[in-house]
């Protein structure tokens, strides 16, 4: 009779354990929707302030386990290439069918480029070792070349992608054709790292920027000094080429200047800026306006021709990782490294008074889908044609944002 009661009273300890658990866990938050459950969907249209409402999550990349540091689309607009240093794995996604196209293990790939036909993936990694990788061939051997052995640097490509510049950390400056893959010369550009490395429209000329405050001009295939604008104390933050590399704008802690590199490289204008306001700068497309991001929560937009404040973009509370300008100068995407990620409707600025700009964000201004409610952004950027935006979380997913078709 003790042994059936005991049973008994285990029994009711047991169903009672089972009950709790159940209440318990329906009171949790429920994990959102597997994300590969939804389906790949091709973006319809190009993103504008007047579609950007109907921006929604239209398909995710996986496959990296930790953050995706690197991101870089091809010119067709057909693939996009991720890198992750820390999990040293390189992936690139065929942006029709959302499928893996190549995927490289044991690479640390800090920057990526793609070929001017777009069949090539070339990568440079913290060793200053550039591989050019065949898309169409994964059998066939990657080529490589040895540009220095100090760490690299900034690194930029040419508009017509067949191009390289590399600055490096001790001050060295090397350039490279990308077909076929060689390297082309290298100089001491520099007494200290080089912080900036930019190419004139048609590729013939390299600019770069030196800690130490010099800001240079050199010839592409011979490196030879073509001008020094000046070396600058405090040395200059960051600077910006625009698209018809006329105008050469620095940032400086509490000023701006632009350059006018066709007449004489004579100073065009100079204007003041909150201090330390203008940590990075970046012309529009159309080349009428900067964009500067810096200390504090703004990003400012800037009139190139007047120099007066277009607008100061609020409510970036962390630091700003991302502030780009979309291709018809109307929208820019701007974030932060953590869960804010914003789009702001330029169109509407002239007519707004100033310290109302929070009327320009878009009506869907938080743009992240409900799907995202953990997002931690760290990179995000357009596609060419403006039809995706692509994010990287810093725990290792990439989200595609667009406009699908039907919608």
């Amino acid at each position: 009779m003790k042994r059936l009661l005991r049973s008994l009273i285990l029994m009711i300890i047991l169903v009672s354990f089972v009950a709790a658990c159940t209440e318990d866990n329906s009171n949790k938050p429920r994990p959102t929707a597997t994300l590969g459950e939804i389906l790949w969907q091709r973006p319809a249209e190009v993103i504008t302030a007047a579609n950007a409402e109907k921006l929604q999550l239209i398909g995710h990349f996986g496959g990296h386990k930790k953050t995706v540091s690197a991101m870089a689309f091809s010119s067709d607009n057909l693939r996009l290439a991720t890198s992750s240093t820390e999990d040293k794995l390189v992936q690139v996604w065929n942006l029709a069918s959302g499928r893996l196209v190549r995927a490289i293990t044991d690479l640390n790939a800090q920057h990526l480029f793609f070929s001017a036909d777009n069949n090539t993936l070339y990568t440079i990694g913290t060793d200053m070792k550039l591989y050019a990788w065949s898309l169409l061939d994964e059998t066939q051997r990657s080529e490589g070349i040895q540009g220095s052995t100090n760490i690299v640097g900034p690194v930029a490509q040419s508009a017509d992608l067949k191009r390289l510049a590399v600055g490096s950390i001790d001050g060295r400056l090397l350039v490279f054709t990308l077909d076929p893959l060689e390297e082309v010369a290298r100089t001491d550009a520099h007494f200290f790292p080089v912080q900036d490395v930019l190419f004139s429209p048609d590729g013939n000329t390299v600019i770069t920027l030196g800690q130490e405050g010099h800001i240079r001009l050199w010839k592409f295939d011979t490196l030879e000094l073509i001008h020094t604008l000046g070396q600058f104390q405090p040395p200059p933050q960051d600077i910006a080429l625009s698209a018809d590399g006329r105008l050469l704008a620095a940032s400086f802690a509490d000023s701006i200047t632009i350059w006018q590199l066709d007449n004489d490289y004579l100073p065009l204008r100079e204007f003041a800026i909150p201090e330390f306001s203008a940590g990075t700068l970046a012309f529009s497309p159309d080349q009428n306006m900067l964009i500067t991001t810096g200390d504090g929560e703004l990003v400012n937009i800037w009139n190139v021709n007047t120099g007066e404040l277009v607008a100061g973009l609020p409510n970036h509370n962390l630091r700003i990782g991302v502030a780009t300008f979309s291709q018809d100068n109307q929208l820019v995407l701007t974030g932060t490294n953590g869960p804010n990620l914003f789009l702001w409707n330029l169109a509407a600025a002239e007519t707004i008074q100033q310290g109302n700009a929070e009327q320009l964000r878009v009506p869907s201004a938080q743009i992240a889908p409900q799907q995202l409610s953990t997002l931690d952004v760290y990179r995000a950027a357009w596609s060419p044609d403006n039809k995706i935006i692509a994010i990287s979380d810093a725990r290792g997913a990439v989200y595609i944002l667009g406009i699908p078709s039907g919608e």
